[in-house]
């Protein structure tokens, strides 16, 4: 029964354009600077289930300033929500398996119809699933 309804949401996903260019872009960049060491500053830890997740202060406030500047209301909306069900699904993750990198596989490769290009979307889209609060709300 669940196999039919994750079917449902990943094709949602894919159909939706989730994430434009131009804000694709600009978010894996934030990623890239974590990765790269660029990022300084304070970290922050992220907490969902049992997991732990930690980058740096500026990277949240970038990504939060991305989709609060770049992102149209309605995809702020429907991303947001998203990442929040996720987040939600991953808080459970003893007792269904789905952690955080687990829902990241089976979801990114629907986010952008070129997201192999993007290596760094996995990131970005961890980061959202955790830290979704200070993101998006």
């Amino acid at each position: 029964r669940t196999r039919p309804r994750a079917g449902i949401l990943k094709l949602f996903i894919q159909e939706s354009n989730m994430l434009p260019d131009d804000i694709l872009k600009d978010l894996v960049q934030v990623a890239a600077m974590g990765e790269k060491n660029k990022a300084e500053g304070p970290l922050v830890t992220a907490v969902c289930g049992v997991e732990e997740y930690s980058y740096s202060a500026a990277q949240r406030e970038k990504y939060k300033s991305i989709m609060q500047s770049k992102a149209p209301k309605y995809l702020r909306d429907t991303l947001g929500y998203l990442c929040k069900f996720f987040h939600e699904l991953a808080k459970h993750s003893e007792e269904n398996k789905m952690k955080v990198s687990n829902i990241s596989i089976v979801i990114v490769p629907n986010l952008h119809k070129a997201y192999f290009s993007f290596p760094t979307l996995s990131t970005v889209f961890q980061t959202f699933v955790f830290d979704y609060y200070a993101i998006f709300e």
